[in-house]
């Protein structure tokens, strides 16, 4: 009778005993993954409140440049009048762009919509490279491009697309302070047109690349750290992707841009 009792106390034991165990580790698998929620939800309102702050800047921006570069366009139109010159032409386009570019930056703070239509990004691209081939040509950096003959035209926004190249002409350029080359691919890859910049500079640290696309993370000491996010925000509304990747300092850097062949309108900008 006694070793009946025993057992019966014994299963007992080990019965409460596992209900006990496994509703601790429940509990702490529980509180595990309400800090961690925690945790998301926190880095969540961090990056609401940068982007906040991006559109107080992006308005700041715009009103204090977009002055400045009106004053540009309106003496060099007077300048053409009494004696043109390519360099004028240059400028005039330059200051143009970079007012689209201003408004672009608006939109995005505010989350305007976005207008696509019928283009060839091979033209957005040679567009977007001749108003800085001047300053590429005089620090000696090489354009060397391979573009796919047949590309279709694919459904883009024009001028935001044309900011998301510049963004990266300039990093680009900026990694080559002495030169280099600097690699435009642009290929189709069924379900995808990739547009590829491929540089010779200074590379960029690994424990870097998770960070480039957060709003006022930047790795130049007089860079702001909006162009990444701006452009990650143009090619998603294009329904694309947007990959930075470097085998590190001194090895170059690419910037690769995925844009669909068969475009989706999101629904933000329907």
């Amino acid at each position: 009778m006694s070793v009946i009792v025993f057992t019966v106390s014994l299963t007992i034991f080990f019965i409460v005993g596992w209900f006990v165990v496994s509703r601790v580790v429940a509990s702490v698998k529980a509180r595990k993954k309400l800090e961690s929620q925690k945790d998301e939800i926190c880095a969540q309102l961090i990056q609401a409140s940068r982007l906040a702050c991006v559109g107080e800047l992006a308005a700041g921006l715009s009103h204090e440049v977009g002055n400045l570069l009106q004053t540009i366009l309106g003496n060099t139109e007077l300048m053409m009048q009494n004696g043109s010159g390519e360099y004028l032409v240059t400028i005039k386009e330059s200051a143009l762009a970079s007012k689209k570019i201003l408004s672009n930056l608006m939109d995005f703070a505010r989350q305007q919509k976005m207008s696509f239509a019928p283009g060839d990004v091979r033209d957005v691209l040679e567009a977007t490279l001749k108003i800085y081939a001047r300053q590429l040509e005089f620090q000696n950096i090489k354009i060397i491009r391979d573009y796919d003959a047949a590309l279709p035209e694919l459904r883009i926004s024009e001028s935001c697309l044309q900011q998301v190249f510049l963004n990266a002409i300039l990093n680009a350029q900026r990694a080559m302070p002495k030169g280099g080359k600097l690699f435009i691919t642009i290929l189709r890859d069924d379900p995808w047109v990739n547009i590829i910049f491929k540089d010779t500079g200074v590379g960029i640290k690994k424990e870097n690349l998770g960070e480039l696309f957060k709003p006022f993370f930047t790795t130049w000491h007089d860079g702001h750290g909006l162009g990444l996010g701006v452009s990650n925000d143009i090619i998603k509304r294009h329904g694309g992707e947007i990959n930075i990747s470097s085998e590190g300092e001194g090895r170059g850097a690419e910037v690769k841009i995925k844009l669909p062949l068969v475009f989706k309108e999101p629904a933000g900008d329907a």
